[in-house]
């Protein structure tokens, strides 16, 4: 699984994340490495989640403008 869904706690948890270009060049440790972290969390009154990338400045996003080659945070809703 590429992906990973974690709900905060206390203890903490260790991810390490890898960009999209070395997922689809299959560069990556199956099982080890992640592509997308999802975090859930019920305290946030609008019910969205926090997603979690690294914005790998390589192959298919090479020509980012923004936040290149560092980990990036967003908002929304998980499909269904």
């Amino acid at each position: 699984e590429d992906s990973v869904t974690v709900t905060p706690s206390a203890s903490g948890e260790f991810i390490q994340l890898v960009g999209v270009a070395d997922w689809v060049t299959e560069k990556y440790t199956r099982g080890m490495h992640r592509v997308v972290l999802q975090i859930l969390d019920s305290s946030i009154a609008n019910d969205l989640d926090y997603y979690v990338i690294y914005n790998r400045a390589k192959g298919p996003n090479a020509g980012v403008n923004f936040a290149k080659n560092q980990v990036t945070i967003s908002t929304g809703k998980a499909r269904e």
